[in-house]
């Protein structure tokens, strides 16, 4: 059995037959008369992505700074408090007394 697959004419995608347009492009065949499909009309694809705008980035910068401080002051704060216990912390001393 050989099944054909049903093309989009304006952008080659592949559709459903029972579609009333193409998902990709919005071509309708029963209003072909309106979209040509010689070779003057480009094929729609999905939008190219813009850059993201300079502040986005100046966000995305700061959120990365902020976190590798709080990191860092975590870190810091934990080494304070492992070098700075009282020495009954440190070691268990043992004292034996005579009887």
């Amino acid at each position: 059995m050989t099944t054909t697959l049903h093309v989009c004419p304006r952008c080659d995608a592949y559709v459903q037959p029972d579609w009333p347009s193409c998902k990709i492009c919005g071509f309708d065949p029963e209003h072909a008369d309106q979209h040509p499909v010689d070779g003057t009309v480009a094929k729609r694809r999905r939008p190219k992505a813009q850059g993201q705008s300079f502040w986005a980035n100046v966000g995305a910068l700061a959120t990365l700074l902020v976190l590798i401080g709080v990191v860092a002051a975590g870190a810091y704060l934990g080494w304070y408090a492992w070098n700075h216990r009282d020495s009954t912390e440190v070691r268990q001393e043992y004292v034996t007394v005579a009887k």
